[in-house]
């Protein structure tokens, strides 16, 4: 955990990053790189690191004019993140 100014942060996992990029493009059609490592709150270190491996992975993929998606892979994913998360609760 990390304290900052009377706030704890929790560390993410890596799955946590994961289902977090996957949510800002399954909430979000078309977002360009930008937007969606704004809404999944990463640095660009980070962010390049798991955006490679969903996009060679084929979890989500380039649509148009430098906008992303979720692909249907993706989106199985996302779906088996969020019940486990679920289950977490």
């Amino acid at each position: 955990m990390i304290q900052n100014d009377s706030k704890i942060w929790k560390e993410r996992s890596k799955w946590e990053i994961i289902f977090d990029l996957l949510k800002v493009l399954d909430e979000e059609k078309n977002q360009k790189k930008t937007r969606i490592m704004q809404r999944a709150n990463l640095d660009w270190t980070n962010f390049q690191r798991y955006f490679k491996f969903l996009t060679e992975e084929q979890f989500i993929a380039e649509n148009t004019q430098e906008c992303y998606e979720i692909t249907g892979k993706g989106k199985e994913l996302h779906d088996r993140l969020t019940f486990f998360n679920d289950m977490k609760l």
